[in-house]
């Protein structure tokens, strides 16, 4: 897999880890003044060794816009998958840079 480079690159400081399976739960909160805010965690684990590999905590802009980022990386490999010359197609997409979930507009820091 080809290195985000530009604005998507992050310095990564550990390989990829390996996790078959994803627990999801949410939280919401209701502060005094009756507003609502809500959090998805997500622990993606390895099924085999039963580890948490990742424990992630986003909100609900940031889960938004996953879903529909994962929606359109899905669309793009059943393209490659069914294509006729899957190399073709995958040396087009190896052109693409990373997809983001949300736009820096779109959401302020929350932490």
């Amino acid at each position: 897999m080809a290195e985000p480079t530009g604005p998507m690159a992050f310095k990564v400081d550990r390989p990829p880890v390996f996790a078959d399976e994803v627990f999801i739960s949410n939280r919401i909160k209701v502060s005094k003044t009756k507003r609502a805010a809500g959090v998805m965690r997500m622990q993606f684990t390895d099924m085999l060794t039963k580890v948490v590999v990742a424990d992630i905590i986003i909100d609900s802009v940031t889960c938004e816009g996953l879903i529909r980022v994962l929606q359109n990386k899905l669309k793009e490999m059943d393209k490659v998958m069914k294509s006729s010359d899957p190399v073709k197609e995958i040396k087009k997409l190896s052109k693409q840079q990373p997809a983001k979930a949300t736009n820096k507009e779109e959401v302020g820091y929350t932490g």
